[in-house]
C-alpha cells in the first residue's frame, strides 16, 4: 500500500496527463483540416507526444509502487517526464496557431 501523500501527488500528476490526454485529441482532430506535408508532420509530432505521454503515466505507475528514498527520485523523474511533456504540447498547440 502506498503512502497517502504518495498517492495524492501521483494522483495530481495524473490528473495533469490526463488533461493534456485531451488536448492530445483536440490536436489531432485540427490536423484534418491541414494539408497532406503539414498533417504528416503534425502527426509525427502528436505520436512523439504520446509516447511522452506513456513514458509519464510509467513514471507515475513507479512512483505509486515505490517507497522510502527510491520514492522520491521515483518523483523527481515523474515530474520531469510530466513538465517535459506540457512543455513538448504547449510548443506543438503553438505552433498550429
Amino acid at each position: 500500500m502506498t503512502d497517502p501523500k504518495t498517492d495524492a501527488y501521483a494522483q495530481k500528476l495524473e490528473s495533469k496527463v490526463e488533461q493534456w490526454s485531451a488536448e492530445l485529441d483536440r490536436l489531432r482532430a485540427r490536423t484534418k483540416e491541414m494539408s497532406a506535408d503539414a498533417r504528416l508532420e503534425y502527426e509525427r509530432r502528436i505520436g512523439d507526444l504520446e509516447h511522452k505521454q506513456q513514458d509519464a503515466r510509467s513514471r507515475i505507475d513507479a512512483v505509486r509502487a515505490a517507497a522510502g528514498e527510491a520514492g522520491e527520485e521515483l518523483k523527481r523523474g515523474a515530474e520531469r517526464a510530466v513538465d517535459d511533456l506540457g512543455r513538448s504540447l504547449e510548443r506543438v498547440r503553438d505552433d498550429m496557431s
